[in-house]
Order: C-alpha cells, then structure tokens, then sequence
C-alpha cells in the first residue's frame, strides 16, 4: 500500500469489515509502491491481486496495466501460481478494454474471464497452465464459515461465484484480437479523447456477453458417477441460463433504462431464487426506479400547479393532482384535488370511481356514498361493484330496503359474483330470511370454493340454528383454506363444545 493514511482508515474505522486482519500471524503489508516492490523483491508468490485503480481515471496508473508490469509480476509467481487483474468497464473506451485483455493474454496466455456481481468490471484470471477448477474442492472451501460469511457480504455463494465465470483462454484471445499492446514506453492507456468515455459500461457488457461460456469444461472432480455429473451439470445450466438475463437486466441498467431492467431482472430472479446476486441487482435496480418514478412524479406535481396558476379551472391538472397524491399516499389531498376537479366539470365518470374507493380507504362511508350516488344521477348504468359497495353502506346504516334494492340490482349485472351472492346472503340474514340467506351463501360457495368468508358465514348460520353438522362441515372446509387461524378453530370448539 502506497499511502499510509489507507492502513491507518483501515485500523480504526473498518475492523468490523476487514476481520481485524492486522492481528492474523499470515498477515503483512508494506508500506510502499506496488510495483516498486515487485520489481525489488525476491520472495514468490502464489498469488498476485492488482486493483483496484482506474487505468484512465488515476494519473500514472496505467503503468500497472503493462506488458512490462505483467512480466515483472510472473517472475515473482511460483510455477502454479495465479495472477489476478481487475478491470474496470465504466469509462474505458471498448478498444482500450480489449488493449488491456490484450496485454495481460500476452504475458499469461492461460487467462480466463470472469464477470457477474456487477456491470462495473471484470476480473482477469491468469495461470501457467490451463486452469483446472476442482469443484468438490472449491464448494467445500466456499462453505468454510469464515469465508461463507465472506461471499454473502457480497450476496455470492460458491455456485453463483462459479457462474461468474465468463470466458475460457480461447473466448479470451477471440474477444480480445488482434491490437496494439500497453507498454511502459508506449502507454496507449493514457491517451483518448473524453468523448469516448461516456456510456461504455453498456456497451462493454454488450461485447463481452457474445463470448460468454459455460464453466463445465474447465472442472474436475465434480462426481463419481454419471447421475452426479448430470446434476452438478444440470445446476450449472440452471445457474447460467438465469446469469444470461442478469447480464440482459444489467446492460439495461447500464443504458439507465430502469424499467426493462427491473423487468429482465425479475425474470432471472424468477428463474432462480437461490442466486444471491440477482437478488441484489434486482434489489438495485428496483431502487433507482423508485427514485426514477419519484423525480419523474416530484416534476410532473411543479408542472401541473405551475398549469393551474395560469388556469385555475383546468379540471383535468386537478385530476392528474388527485392521482399524483393518491400515488405518494397523500390521501386527504388526493381527495381534495379530485373534489376540485368535480366542481369544474362534473360529469367525469371516471373520476368518481377514483373518489369513492379513496373514501373507502380513508374509512369516510358517508362521502363515499354521496360520490356514488352523484355518480348514478350522471351515469346510465353502475358497475355491479359499486352497487354492491353501496349495498353494503346502506346496510351498515340500516336502510335495509335500499341496501335489498341495490344488491339486487348488483345481482342482476353479475349474477356470478360471489362476492353479490355473499352480501344477499348476509343482508337476507339479517332480515330473518335464514332460507334465501343459505341458497346465497352456497351459491358463493360454488362461485368461490377458495373464498373463506362465504364458508364462515354458513357455519355461523347453521350455528345459530342448532345445525352443527352443517355448522362443522363449512367450519372445517375453511380452516383447511386457512390453517393458521386461532379465529376459525375457536369457533370450531364451540361446535363441539354445543354438539
């Protein structure tokens, strides 16, 4: 490390991150230029990790992202040893992208790819020979506590960190091609115009995802027998198959269109739940949207007032008002927005059906009946859901002959509505009428055999008329819809506890 502040910020602020790893008897850092002390040293490495700086972005960094600096890192490598790049995608032109592949594949011309968390970069994996991935190996070391905590901080689990896999050494030489080198005395890294840096992430994910291979090849010890290879082969597709629509969701979260990511990436979260780093791109992006919509609404909300001060009568501004507030759950201002409205232009049918369910929500009974009943003097014919909204209302507040009249009326329109058979049930019952009430509630029934309220209703009803046969058969039938609820099964123990 070159800066010591780094070491210091890492002592007394990042202990709960770094696992303390100053006090581990493996660990020991030097305070000095990285490649200064490549250069010096004579100890071997099993590994070597470089990054994370930006080539074009951190001045005089490119200097280790050279041929010569490649070579000076495999002279210091043991013969099995692993040299390990990252690269940046954000603001790196795509020539220079492939120049940096292109010099690393010089030196280690065993080099796979590797690509998945995020759409930001990917890792370079160089080795002497071809890389051979021990696979019960590495699933046991990825389940080791330590480093299980480890993968999950970073929502990765050994499969999905094998999926990251990209790009075997041919993929690699193929996607790079042929080009110029970087070299110390020829830094082309450092030179491009300013232009050429904006939107690369989206495009680099574009041209990597066309070489994109499975791992399966480069493994061994992945099972004894052919049923054991078909499944760890099988889970490796599944993996990968939904890794193809992250990469998808990703390049669109990189162009910012936040819609169709959420939506590709809903799709690879469907097509694979277990994947940690879907989860989190999906998490992600999901986000941004809301923040998207957000800005969106907070502009739209400014535009529609400034249309109101110059119109102060414009009953459609009041009306994409009302939505606007609805939408950010402001529901008393919606309401008084949509009223606004009303009294500029009252014949807006769609605008009661918008008021009256806000009424409801707002549990303001009286004024969602007053909005559906100015709506039926306007409107030729109401929805069988608002009648039965205003059956119910007036039901509630005892005018059982409206509340007969309207969900009659409701009945009429949809006769196939168990939720209309329902209330007749229930409003029939409350008018002694126990016969018509039990031919409404079956028929829900049969409407609706997963609806539990219908189920209920008849039990409570065969329970008050000593019926507790009929009562413990609709009392069981719902209970097996709805298992978890103390509600049903203490109404149960009163059957049997009257039987």
């Amino acid at each position: 490390e070159i800066s010591e502040g780094v070491i210091k910020a890492a002592r007394n602020y990042f202990t709960p991150v770094n696992k303390n790893v100053f006090e581990h008897p493996l660990f020991n850092y030097q305070i000095n230029d990285g490649r200064n002390y490549i250069l010096m040293t004579k100890k071997r490495y099993d590994m070597i990790s470089t990054g994370i700086i930006h080539p074009l972005v951190s001045a005089g960094s490119s200097n280790i992202y050279t041929e010569d600096f490649y070579q000076l890192c495999k002279r210091i490598l043991n013969d099995d040893g692993i040299m390990c790049q990252w690269v940046p995608l954000h603001r790196m032109p795509e020539e220079h992208l492939k120049m940096v592949v292109r010099t690393f594949v010089k030196v280690f011309p065993n080099t796979t790819l590797w690509y998945k968390f995020t759409p930001d970069f990917i890792i370079l994996i160089g080795t002497n020979q071809r890389l051979k991935i021990n696979y019960k190996n590495f699933m046991a070391r990825s389940n080791i506590p330590s480093i299980q905590q480890g993968l999950e901080f970073d929502s990765l689990d050994g499969m999905s960190l094998l999926d990251a896999f990209m790009m075997g050494e041919d993929a690699v030489h193929n996607y790079a091609g042929e080009g110029k080198i970087h070299t110390d005395d020829r830094p082309y890294l450092e030179f491009f115009n300013a232009k050429s840096l904006v939107q690369t992430t989206q495009r680099n994910v574009e041209g990597l995802s066309k070489y994109r291979q499975r791992v399966t090849p480069w493994l061994a010890n992945y099972g004894q027998t052919f049923d054991e290879k078909k499944q760890i082969r099988d889970q490796i597709n599944h993996y990968f198959s939904a890794t193809q629509k992250l990469i998808k969701g990703q390049i669109a979260y990189a162009g910012r269109d936040y819609n169709k990511a959420g939506q590709v990436l809903g799709e690879a979260f469907s097509s694979n739940k277990d994947d940690m780093t879907i989860r989190y791109n999906l998490q992600v992006v999901l986000g941004l949207t809301q923040e998207n919509q957000q800005e969106e609404i907070t502009q739209l909300e400014k535009q529609l007032k400034q249309k109101l001060r110059q119109n102060p009568q414009d009953a459609g501004a009041y009306f994409q008002l009302a939505v606007i507030y609805e939408m950010q759950g402001e529901l008393d201002k919606s309401a008084d927005a949509a009223e606004e409205s009303l009294n500029y232009n009252p014949n807006q049918l769609e605008l009661y059906l918008f008021l009256g369910p806000l009424y409801e929500r707002q549990e303001k009974i009286d004024r969602a009946l007053g909005t559906y009943e100015r709506l039926e003097k306007i409107a030729d014919e109401l929805p069988p859901e608002i009648l039965g909204v205003m059956a119910s209302i007036y039901h509630m507040k005892g005018l059982d002959d409206k509340a007969i009249k309207y969900a009659e009326n409701a009945f009429a329109s949809a006769p196939d509505s168990w939720k209309v058979n329902h209330l007749l049930g229930t409003i029939y019952l409350d008018q002694k009428h126990e016969k018509k009430a039990i031919r409404f509630y079956l028929k829900a029934i049969e409407l609706a055999p997963d609806a539990v309220q219908p189920l209920i209703s008849l039990a409570q009803l065969h329970f008050s008329q000593q019926q507790y046969d009929q009562a413990l058969q609709s009392i069981n039938q719902a209970i097996k819809l709805v298992p978890e609820d103390r509600g049903l099964k203490e109404l149960r123990q009163q059957i049997w506890n009257a039987m």
